[in-house]
């Protein structure tokens, strides 16, 4: 067996396409003289042009074009058994499809995005989809929403694989806290897509009668319009934050946010989502989205916001105080349910039989 791992995104191993990787490399045994692997771990960024969208967007291409010439070159040379697309932009997606492969060689490929959802990338990824319809390749998903969209839209089946979490134990005990002084967390990359707006919105007309922390990977928009809010802490954590680090930031606070806002999400999945309530914690989330369909299974409909405004999570919370017992009842299910199908070893033996069989 030969494998190669064609992952353009994977930047660090603080992330969900990291973790994909060795669990996959541990599934099937791979050691390093058996696998290849395309990643960004070298990759140096320019702050300049991330700030100028036209220049973001060159820059992208050309990161697409370098990850095509280097996955060609690299499967004309050595013999693949197989071959995992993961962690990848549109662009990457489209390239990756223009790629000709042995016919022996099994693809899989990961899609986690549902990009014709965006007018914007709608063309470049149906034109992908049709390319790669006619080729030997398997595809992979990881909420049923998506299987469902991908199959009614583009006649591909996808299989549904768990959404791997690293979490075994050190979970907290579920705790209900007194309004006066509270932490909260913002987890994850602090992008305008997960609610940058909904954040500022929520805080800004804050009063003055509760305090809290506000934990949440440093972003400079958040801090400029926050800054100056009464009896609001803010805790900006640094953007490149190890695992460890981000585990231990979800366990140090009360409730978690997840405002959401990107119209992908109503079928796209959260790992965030999943690490909090492994860690058995209260996560709030935005409606219309697979986090809050999730919670809604098991009349969890509180955690649910429909508007980020403080006044209606201070409602929200006083409410899981006075009704605690109720909620814990039915959390400890969705909690249990998401154990049992989140493990790794689950994902590990959904991954063989991708790719073994």
């Amino acid at each position: 067996m030969f494998f190669l791992f064609c992952q353009p995104g994977l930047k660090n191993n603080n992330t969900i396409d990291f973790l994909i990787k060795k669990l996959l490399i541990k599934g099937l045994k791979l050691n390093k003289k058996n696998f290849y692997e395309i990643n960004s771990f070298n990759k140096q960024v320019n702050k300049k042009i991330s700030l100028i969208p036209f220049a973001k967007k060159i820059d992208m291409l050309k990161d697409a074009f370098s990850f095509y010439a280097k996955t060609s070159k690299v499967i004309n040379k050595k013999k693949f058994t197989y071959i995992f697309l993961d962690s990848y932009t549109i662009l990457d997606l489209f390239f990756f499809s223009l790629l000709k492969f042995p016919k022996n060689t099994k693809i899989v490929v990961y899609l986690r995005i549902p990009y014709d959802f965006l007018f914007s990338t709608k063309l470049i990824f149906s034109l992908s989809i049709i390319i790669l319809k006619k080729k030997n390749i398997k595809f992979i998903t990881d909420t049923f929403e998506l299987k469902n969209h991908f199959k009614k839209k583009y006649k591909i089946f996808c299989k549904v694989i768990p959404i791997p979490s690293d979490i075994k134990k050190n979970y907290s005990k579920l705790m209900k806290f007194k309004l006066r002084k509270i932490k909260i967390i913002f987890p994850g990359k602090s992008r305008n897509e997960k609610g940058v707006k909904s954040i500022i919105d929520l805080f800004k007309d804050k009063d003055k009668k509760t305090d809290i922390d506000f934990v949440f990977l440093r972003n400079e928009l958040i801090i400029k319009n926050l800054k100056k809010v009464a009896k609001l802490k803010l805790i900006p954590l640094r953007s490149n934050l190890p695992y460890k680090n981000y585990l231990t930031s979800l366990r140090d606070s009360h409730y978690i946010i997840l405002p959401y806002s990107h119209k992908t999400y109503r079928l796209r999945s959260s790992g965030v989502f999943i690490d909090s309530i492994k860690l058995n914690k209260f996560c709030f989330v935005s409606k219309d989205t697979w986090m809050a369909s999730i919670l809604k299974r098991f009349n969890l409909d509180l955690f649910v916001i429909n508007k980020w405004e403080m006044n209606e999570l201070y409602k929200k919370i006083y409410y899981l105080n006075k009704n605690f017992i109720e909620i814990k009842k039915n959390f400890i299910k969705m909690r249990h349910n998401i154990n049992k199908n989140n493990s790794d070893k689950r994902f590990i033996d959904k991954m063989k039989k991708v790719f073994v069989n």
